[in-house]
C-alpha cells in the first residue's frame, strides 16, 4: 500500500495485521462498501472495502484519532468517507470529518470541520456534480446532546469550503431531487425550505420570478417547492419546460402566464436564400408546407416555404422563406450578341421546354426562361440572342460607295450656298 504523510503520520496497513471490531455496510447504487473499525497498539482507524465494479481494499490510521463513519459514497470518480473524528488534544469531543480516496483506493485528502461544538457529517449530496456536505451540530448539556444547528457546506475537490449556509431549526427529513435539497421540519411531507446547488434558499411561500406574459426562448426552469398546477397538471418541486406552448402556472394561489417559444436554426422569417438550407427546431410539432417535417432535413429546391410549429394550448409559430433558382450568367431583358451559357438550380424551362443546368444559347432568337418551384414559385427571364453577321467584300464596297455619294452631295450643297 502507499504511504501518505500530511501533517500527521498516516499509515496504510493490510487487513490481516489489525484487530477488527465494528463493521458497517453502506450501499451506494450497485456498489457495496464495508467499513471495519480497527485498533493496534493505541492507534485506531478503519478498513474500507469496495465490492462490485473495480473493487479494492484499503485502510487508514492516524495516531491520536478515532473515526465514526456515517456513510461512504462515490461522487465524480472520488470515494468519500464521512462522519466524525475524535482527535486527541482537540477542544471538543468530536468534529466533522471527510476523507477521500481515488477509485483505486489511494488516499487523496482529509478535512476536519469544527464549529466549536460537537459536529458530524451526516449526508453528502451531489447536485449537478456539486458536492454539498450536511454537518449536524450538537451541544453537550451535562451529558445530554442537544441539537444546535445544521451547516450545509459547498465543497471543492480539496474539501475546502466555498460557501456555507447554516440553519438553526432542526430539519426532520431531507429529500434530494435533481437540482435541490428539500427540507421538511415536521415529517409531514410538506417542505418549508429548499437549497439549490449554490446554497440559495427557496421558501414555500416565495413569489415566483415570472413577470406577466413572459416569453422564454427554447426552455425555462421554474424553481419552487411542494405542489403547483401547470395547465391543469399537477407538478411537484419545480418544473423544466422545453416544449413550445402557452402556459399557465398556479402556485400558492398566484397565477402566472408565460410562453415558451421554440428555437429555429437554419432560417429566418422572410429570409431569401440562394442555396440549400438545413432547418432544425428545438421542439414542437413541425410542418413544412403542411407536411410533417423531419428535423435536420436539407431543403434545396426553389420555392416558397412555410414552417409551422405547433405547441401546447393552441400555440403556433409560423416562418416563411424562399429559396431562389440562383440563376447565374443570365440578365433579364438583355440582348446578347454572342453565344453564352448560364446556370440555375431547380426545375427550368426554356421556351416551355424542360432543361437541365447549364444551358447554352447559340441560336439567334427571343427567349423566355422560367424556374418553377414549390407553392407557385416562379422566376421569369426574357432575353434575345442577336449575333453580328459577317460582312462580304461586295457589301463593304457598296457601303463605301454610298458613303462617298452622301459626302459628295453634302459638299455640292455647301458650294451652291456659297455662290
Amino acid at each position: 500500500m502507499k504511504r501518505i504523510v500530511f501533517l500527521l503520520l498516516v499509515f496504510f496497513i493490510s487487513k490481516s495485521s489489525v484487530k477488527a471490531s465494528i463493521t458497517k455496510t453502506f450501499e451506494d447504487g450497485e456498489t457495496t462498501y464495508i467499513v471495519t473499525d480497527y485498533y493496534e497498539e493505541g492507534s485506531r482507524g478503519f478498513i474500507l472495502e469496495k465490492k462490485g465494479i473495480d473493487p479494492f481494499i484499503t485502510s487508514l490510521v492516524v495516531q491520536g484519532e478515532t473515526y465514526i463513519v456515517n456513510g461512504v459514497t462515490e461522487l465524480n470518480n472520488t470515494v468519500y468517507v464521512y462522519g466524525s473524528a475524535h482527535i486527541k488534544g482537540a477542544d471538543t469531543f468530536y468534529d466533522a470529518v471527510i476523507i477521500t480516496f481515488d477509485v483505486e483506493g489511494n488516499f487523496i485528502t482529509k478535512a476536519v470541520y469544527d464549529f466549536d461544538e460537537l459536529e458530524e457529517v451526516t449526508e453528502l449530496f451531489n447536485l449537478d456534480n456539486v458536492v454539498i456536505a450536511l454537518v449536524n451540530e450538537h451541544v453537550d448539556d451535562e451529558g445530554v446532546f442537544e441539537f444546535n444547528g445544521h451547516h450545509f457546506l459547498l465543497l471543492n475537490q480539496q474539501l475546502e469550503i466555498i460557501k456555507q449556509r447554516s440553519l438553526t431549526i432542526e430539519v426532520k427529513s431531507f429529500e434530494l431531487n435533481s437540482d435541490k435539497i428539500l427540507l421538511d421540519y415536521e415529517y409531514d411531507g410538506f417542505y418549508e425550505i429548499a437549497l439549490t446547488n449554490q446554497l440559495e434558499i427557496l421558501l414555500y411561500d416565495d413569489l415566483l420570478d415570472i413577470p406577466s406574459n413572459s416569453v422564454y426562448s427554447g426552455s425555462v426552469e421554474i424553481d419552487f417547492i411542494n405542489q403547483a398546477t401547470l395547465n391543469e397538471d399537477v407538478v411537484m418541486n419545480g418544473v423544466s419546460i422545453d416544449y413550445p406552448g402557452n402556459y399557465t402556472l398556479l402556485y400558492n394561489e398566484n397565477m402566472y402566464t408565460f410562453i415558451v417559444e421554440p428555437i429555429v436554426y437554419g432560417i429566418e422569417n422572410n429570409g431569401v436564400y440562394t442555396e440549400s438550407v438545413s432547418i432544425s427546431v428545438s421542439n414542437g410539432n413541425v410542418l413544412l408546407n403542411e407536411d410533417v417535417f423531419v428535423d435536420g432535413t436539407v431543403i434545396s429546391e426553389p420555392g416558397n416555404y412555410e414552417v409551422v410549429i405547433q405547441g401546447i394550448n393552441g400555440y403556433t409559430k409560423t416562418l416563411v422563406f424562399t429559396i431562389t433558382g440562383d440563376i447565374d450568367g443570365l440578365i433579364n431583358h438583355h440582348v446578347y450578341y454572342e453565344p453564352f451559357e448560364f446556370y440555375f438550380n431547380g426545375e427550368g424551362y426554356l421556351n416551355d421546354q424542360h432543361q437541365e443546368s447549364p444551358i447554352t444559347i447559340s441560336e439567334d432568337g427571343n427567349y423566355t426562361f422560367k424556374v418553377i418551384g414549390e407553392r407557385d414559385y416562379l422566376e421569369t427571364y426574357q432575353f434575345e440572342l442577336k449575333q453580328e453577321q459577317e460582312t462580304s467584300f461586295i457589301d463593304f464596297v457598296q457601303r463605301f460607295d454610298i458613303v462617298v455619294l452622301v459626302v459628295t452631295i453634302i459638299i455640292g450643297v455647301v458650294i451652291i450656298k456659297k455662290k
